[in-house]
């Protein structure tokens, strides 16, 4: 563990971003003060798949300007309401993918709707929530939602879209450029049917410049932190 951590901790160095490893720290504790560090850094974050913006105050806790994004329009009434407090944070309703204009079916899950998709739940495996209700939403790519000029601010990335990374990004089109560090919620198996697998999305980042920090643990799934090694915009 302790070599695995000093590659994690040597590797964010070579971007003048220092976390000194604490003896017998959990990898939960350490992927948090290197998230704190990494969007203190970036001082911006844009978070797809904000849900009802749980990390709101984490976020106001590291300075950063924050731009949420959310296509389920009843949890993006609770986070307007959730982030009011906060000045420098502001959200847009959006379902994101690879097209405009095209009408997709949004599955809207039991748990509050913190699982919900695109995508169906892959009935190959059993799921702590259900498909509550699905709703007929448009999707639009994120190039064509945010400026240039806006989407420069914020270089911290947080995608959480529920197997839906692939075509999200791809929306983003040529915008990515202006990330330099990403967390993305990867799983090693296909919980969604017809979701991004991990090796899909590792493969695209990896084709965009980014390297992952660690990979996936033993349970199969984490938040994967992906840094850019290539073509960071100062």
């Amino acid at each position: 563990m302790r070599g695995y951590k000093q590659h994690i901790l040597k590797t964010l160095q070579k971007f003048d971003i220092y976390v000194y490893r604490a003896a017998h720290e959990s990898h939960f504790t350490l992927r948090k003060r290197i998230e704190s560090e990494l969007i203190k850094q970036a001082n911006g974050v844009l978070h797809i798949g904000a849900h009802e913006g749980q990390e709101a105050f984490f976020y106001d806790q590291c300075g950063a300007k924050v731009l949420w994004v959310e296509a389920n329009p009843s949890a993006y009434e609770i986070l307007l309401e959730n982030i009011r407090q906060y000045p420098s944070q502001s959200a847009t309703r959006a379902l994101l993918g690879a097209e405009n204009d095209t009408q997709v079916n949004f599955n809207l899950t039991s748990n509050r709707g913190a699982s919900s998709s695109i995508y169906a739940p892959n009935p190959e495996f059993q799921h702590p929530f259900n498909v509550a209700n699905t709703i007929s939403l448009e999707m639009s790519r994120l190039d064509s939602i945010i400026s240039e000029k806006v989407i420069g601010q914020f270089p911290h990335w947080v995608v959480d879209v529920q197997g839906a990374e692939l075509p999200v990004l791809s929306g983003a089109g040529s915008f990515i450029r202006y990330c330099n560090s990403m967390v993305v919620e990867a799983k090693d198996k296909s919980y969604y049917s017809g979701g991004t697998s991990y090796p899909e999305l590792k493969e695209f980042l990896r084709q965009e410049g980014f390297t992952p920090l660690w990979e996936i643990d033993e349970d199969g799934e984490d938040n994967i932190f992906f840094l850019r090694i290539e073509g960071r915009l100062k």
